[in-house]
């Protein structure tokens, strides 16, 4: 009977103590999501340059200055068009021609939407608009730009 009295006593103890001195016992810390910094540094991009590359993308675009916009890309870039189709655009000047075609009103209010701070990198670049523009982040400036034409607004936001 003592035997089960102990047992009892060691239970009830363990339960009010929330298992904090048991041999068993583990904590698990909640994982913490990396700041954008983080995860552009931990996919080898530098994050001010991402940053200052959107700032300036947006300045042009809230100006409605292609000139500006063309001179921040690097030449050649590609662009998307759809899932199959693509063409590259191989100068300022020629970006300059075809921006009216690139550049749609949905991709300007994608990228106007965003938070330079909250800029997303993975291990495939710097990501802006929701997409709309994917480059390289390196610390001697942005390289390899892709635009992927987005002409019709998403039902989801």
């Amino acid at each position: 009977m003592k035997i089960k009295q102990v047992a009892l006593i060691a239970g009830i103890a363990l339960c009010l103590d929330g298992g904090a001195n048991a041999a068993t016992s583990t904590t698990s810390a909640t994982p913490t999501t990396p700041t954008p910094e983080q995860q552009c540094a931990y996919n080898g991009q530098d994050y001010q340059v991402a940053m200052q590359v959107e700032q300036k993308i947006q300045k042009a675009l809230k100006a409605n200055s292609v000139s500006d916009f063309a001179t921040v890309l690097t030449y050649p870039l590609r662009v998307n068009v759809g899932s199959s189709k693509h063409y590259q655009v191989k100068s300022v000047k020629e970006m300059m021609i075809r921006y009216p075609t690139i550049m749609t009103p949905t991709m300007q209010q994608y990228i106007l939407a965003d938070d330079p701070k909250q800029i997303f990198c993975n291990d495939q670049g710097v990501m802006i608009g929701r997409g709309s523009i994917w480059f390289l982040a390196g610390k001697s400036g942005p390289s390899r730009f892709i635009i992927n034409r987005i002409s019709v607004q998403s039902s989801q936001s």
